[in-house]
């Protein structure tokens, strides 16, 4: 008969304690019906983002013009429309992807305009 040595049985009882110990264990939860309403709805984030029309008819004296003379237009949110040869305003292809436009909140003032307020400050005082 033959002898088998621990050192031959090692790797396979190490690896079958692995399996049997990490097998996936799942209990159900106690009212399945409660567990489903805790889950849904969690997120509304998705409630209040802002998706631009991607066609918008304007009139021309509401557009603007590159250096190129392409005629453009910015709506309220920052959006930018550039106008195909049918006469519409087409949104811009670079917010397809999900970005954000980069909406500028103020304008820098120059050095003059700073002078001058600060002109009026001090004769206000």
């Amino acid at each position: 008969m033959k002898k088998f040595n621990l050192h031959q049985w090692l790797p396979l009882l190490t690896a079958l304690v692995i399996f049997a110990g990490c097998t996936k264990k799942t209990y159900p939860a106690k009212n399945d019906l409660d567990a489903g309403d805790k889950y849904e709805n969690t997120s509304t984030a998705n409630e209040n983002v802002y998706t631009p029309p991607p066609v918008v008819s304007i009139t021309d004296d509401q557009a603007k013009s590159n250096k190129d003379g392409e005629m453009y237009y910015d709506n309220e949110m920052g959006y930018r429309y550039w106008k195909f040869c049918d006469g519409k305003y087409y949104l811009d292809a670079k917010y397809e992807s999900g970005a954000a436009p980069n909406k500028k909140i103020a304008k820098k003032q120059s050095k003059k305009e700073r002078k001058k307020s600060k002109k009026e400050d001090y004769a206000s005082e």
